[in-house]
């Protein structure tokens, strides 16, 4: 992406990820020309692309007074001066791509190379004179500028080599530095991008170019991923710059698709820290979370599309011969940097439809699900199966009545039609393996209007902890656990509202699809109250007499009766019965009521595979598959294992404003992965999750590496679960805090979990919502989350109870406690000067102690299972605590 200021022409250029980071891109460059010129932006040019036109980038412009003017469709030269900049500019790069024999891959930082250039040449638009000095007001320096791609041999510091180790580098000069007059080098030997000054230059030769004579390199049609941050513009600024005469700045703007790239700058320490490279004797094990080691090929992420060869250091000239015109020293310093590339995904040509259907056969290529109905009937792997997954969902809308077709002119003038498109998933067994195909056609709830499609909304899920639960109880018992499917669960339900929506892709019609319209007789996937009108008819069967089941009161998803217990998550029923002939028997009436397909003895339920050894009374949960494949979404299959979540002792706080950011999204995503396996089954990593998750809105590469030192925990315990026995021990608790843990808010961190059957049924790390004055305050707070939680336990276990299940009915229910004066503070209701402040909702834990509901027992510190989930342990103490939770890997 690119900005031109119209009066100066003084460019500049960005490389993004995502057109969604234009306005952040236009936020950067609005600050850097008010900050150094002390002018505001008086207007913005540009064509009519999404990014500019949405509701978030003209309601910034508008609260800043900055008028936006677009072009007219198909009306490129009304942004002439954009639109020539950018087809210069690639025009450029690809000359010098040719010249100097570099690979595609560094078209990114030949852009940007071009652009420094462009810069720094006489226009006649500015009456012969240079961009950078109607900017800056001042001539540039052009002492400094060499040809590009030409021989660079850069100082090695001997701070960083041995006596006998050559004292240079070879290299190929790639760029320059945004602010200073450091060149960006790339370093062929080990498939590094350097920044530094202390450079012999020798223009007459091209490594890359001579090299690639004799070795011929096949060039890939993709462009390789690259770690995403946000990047400085770059330009060629060298001093600081004086005011211009005017007192107002037109900006002109492109986002031409063909500069779609991301590429960090010098000293933006981005996720790819170690393929930047550590420093000298840091032995820091978080810096392999980043990137892999030193000379790896794959040093960037995803590799590179098209790299130099690195015979070019095999030879290397050492450059003691006296100086030449071709040659010249500059300077002292070094910096590793990484290589600006591109992320995007070129478009595939006629030449390379064969390419495309050969890569098609991967396994990686062929496990990418189809976002449009398109990609999925013209896939060359799985086009048949999408297909006959589209009418089997077609077949089943039909057989509902879920829709009727009727001419538009029926549908009200006032109604707004909804819009629906395909979804396309593929259904994997427990080792991840595909073993079907699943088209859903899905209505656009968004488009809904609240008050007129909608009035209320709910989704029948039941919590994990209670699936747990169920789980234990049912194994000690020896009771069997079965688990059904109910297909096309939402279209069971009955719509109260009159909807209407587009018609499908994939439905034949007599007439043209504008002329029809679909009117919805029953609930559809998307529909804001879909969930909630499933969940009615649902709940009505289940009451009904048929089976004469009773809602819990502690969970609305789990449904119990004589023998007998149900728990709902949405469309997915996990039936809990005594014998195999009742078993049988609700699978009949649930079949005669609903489409259903029975999926037999649980084995792999919400991404977790459930073991049973019904001999010894035991079963055992774990999310191996699952955490699989975070950990190849997240690039890191290769990595190597830690044996803890985060450093001990280490405590995280907010960025700082010096401090690098990364992508915002990508950040989210993978701590919500985590998340996810944290609540199935790893509590290990609960607090580790608590952690990241308070950085969620401007995270920096200190989180991010944080992030990636869990995942590479995950990879050295990957098989990691719970084991319930036979119920043999009471409910029993742990309640622990970590008093004024963070750093930012100085509030303590609360954690709590409860075992049952030997293993951990649920648990909790929450940051506390109010600061602690002392240890007691914070412990006491913690103790009464832990009170809540037991008395909701007590009532689900009240409840499941009433089916016949064998419960051990204790009271009270044990917490155990390593802070004394919490405890007394339960059993002695004196007023103390040091306590009257605490508020009065928190005595509800002195209060469940007096009534007999819950006892706070003294515990040792060293035996306080809790503490895993308030701060970071050591390796010895997190996994005698983790093994405290019945987590272990299973062994038949």
């Amino acid at each position: 992406m690119s900005f031109t200021d119209d009066k100066t022409r003084y460019s500049m250029v960005y490389f993004l990820r995502r057109k969604e980071q234009v306005l952040e891109a236009f936020k950067e460059y609005q600050a850097l020309v008010e900050r150094k010129l002390s002018l505001k932006i008086k207007s913005l040019r540009s064509d009519r692309g999404g990014e500019y036109i949405g509701s978030e980038m003209t309601g910034y412009l508008t609260t800043e007074g900055i008028e936006l003017e677009t072009t007219a469709r198909y009306s490129p030269e009304q942004n002439g001066v954009s639109e020539r900049l950018n087809r210069t500019l690639l025009g450029r790069a690809r000359a010098m791509l040719h010249d100097a024999g570099l690979g595609k891959e560094f078209w990114a930082e030949a852009v940007a190379t071009a652009n420094y250039l462009k810069n720094l040449s006489s226009t006649k638009a500015l009456n012969n004179m240079t961009p950078y000095e109607a900017w800056h007001k001042e001539k540039p320096d052009l002492k400094h500028l060499r040809i590009f791609g030409c021989a660079a041999y850069m100082h090695e510091p001997k701070e960083i080599r041995t006596k006998i180790d050559w004292t240079s580098k070879l290299c190929i000069l790639v760029g320059y530095e945004i602010t200073t007059t450091q060149y960006r080098l790339w370093c062929p030997e080990n498939k590094r991008m350097y920044v530094s000054r202390d450079v012999r230059f020798v223009e007459s030769e091209r490594p890359a170019r001579q090299l690639t004579k004799n070795t011929q390199r096949d060039l890939t049609l993709e462009e390789p991923e690259l770690r995403e941050n946000e990047l400085p513009p770059v330009s060629d600024d060298q001093s600081d710059s004086e005011e211009l005469e005017d007192d107002h700045c037109d900006m002109e703007v492109n986002n031409n698709e063909d500069l779609e790239a991301i590429g960090p700058t010098v000293g933006n320490n981005n996720e790819d820290l170690e393929a930047i490279g550590p420093k000298v004797g840091n032995n820091n094990e978080d810096l392999e979370a980043i990137g892999p080691k030193v000379g790896n090929v794959q040093a960037l992420e995803g590799g590179l599309e098209s790299e130099p060869p690195s015979d070019l250091a095999k030879n290397p000239k050492t450059p003691e011969e006296p100086k030449t015109q071709q040659q010249e020293s500059v300077g002292e310093m070094m910096v590793d940097v990484p290589l600006r590339k591109s992320r995007r995904i070129r478009r595939l040509t006629q030449k390379a439809e064969q390419i495309q259907k050969e890569r098609a056969l991967s396994a990686d290529y062929a496990e990418i699900e189809p976002e449009t109905f398109d990609e999925a009937v013209n896939d060359p792997v799985h086009g048949n199966a999408w297909k006959e997954a589209i009418k089997s969902e077609l077949d089943s809308l039909a057989k509902n009545k879920t829709f009727t077709l009727i001419k538009r002119s029926s549908c009200p003038a006032d109604r707004k039609l909804v819009t629906c498109k395909w979804c396309f998933e593929f259904k994997r067994d427990v080792t991840g393996k595909i073993i079907r195909h699943k088209a859903r056609l899905v209505a656009r709830g968004f488009s809904q209007r609240p008050g007129i499609d909608y009035f209320e909304t709910f989704a029948p899920v039941a919590k994990f902890t209670t699936l747990r639960i169920l789980l234990m109880l049912a194994a000690a018992a020896d009771w069997e656990i079965h688990q059904m499917d109910v297909k096309t669960a939402f279209l069971c339900g009955d719509l109260d509202e009159e909807i209407y929506m587009e018609v499908p892709e994939g439905v034949a019609v007599d007439t043209n699809n504008k002329d029809i319209v679909c009117k919805l007789q029953k609930s559809l996937y998307g529909l804001k109250q879909a969930p909630r009108v499933w969940y009615q008819k649902l709940h009505t069967f289940l009451t009904s007499k048929n089976l004469k089941l009773v809602r819990s009161d502690a969970d609305h998803s789990l449904y119990v009766g004589s023998n007998l217990v149900i728990a709902v998550y949405v469309d997915d029923l996990k039936i809990v019965a005594k014998t195999k002939g009742l078993m049988e028997e609700v699978k009949k009436a649930l079949s005669s009521e609903f489409d259903m397909k029975d999926l037999g003895e649980i084995n792999h339920y919400l991404g977790m595979h459930i073991i049973r050894d019904r001999r010894n009374q035991t079963i055992h949960v774990n999310q191996t598959a699952y955490i699989n494949a975070v950990i190849k979404r997240a690039g890191m299959e290769g990595c190597n294992a830690v044996s803890t979540p985060m450093i001990p002792g280490r405590k995280l706080e907010t960025r700082k404003g010096s401090e690098p950011s990364v992508n915002k999204h990508e950040y989210q995503h993978l701590v919500g992965s985590l998340m996810y396996a944290m609540l199935g089954t790893r509590p290990d990593i609960a607090f580790a999750v608590q952690q990241l998750s308070q950085f969620n809105a401007d995270p920096s590469i200190t989180h991010m590496i944080a992030a990636k030192r869990v995942i590479r925990y995950l990879q050295g315990t990957k098989s990691l679960g719970i084991t319930y026995s036979s119920c043999q021990g009471e409910l029993h608790g742990y309640a622990d805090s970590d008093f004024a843990g963070d750093i930012d808010d100085a509030k303590s961190t609360g954690g709590y979990t409860f075992l049952m059957g030997n293993g951990a049924i649920c648990w909790s790390s929450k940051k506390q919502s109010t600061v602690a004055t002392s240890t007691t305050h914070a412990e006491y707070i913690a103790g009464f989350e832990a009170a809540r939680e037991a008395a909701w336990l007590q009532l689900l276990l009240d409840n499941i109870r009433v089916s016949g299940i064998p419960i051990p009915s204790e009271k009270p229910i044990t917490i155990y406690e390593d802070n004394t004066g919490c405890i007394a503070l339960t059993k002695n209701p004196a007023n103390h000067s040091k306590t009257k402040h605490i508020h009065v909702k928190y005595h509800y834990l002195r209060q469940q102690s007096e009534i007999g509901e819950i006892q706070l027992v003294q515990c040792g510190t060293n035996d306080m299972t809790a503490d895993i989930l308030t701060k970071a342990l050591p390796p010895e103490k997190h996994e005698r605590f983790t093994k405290a939770m019945g987590m272990e890997v299973w062994s038949s």
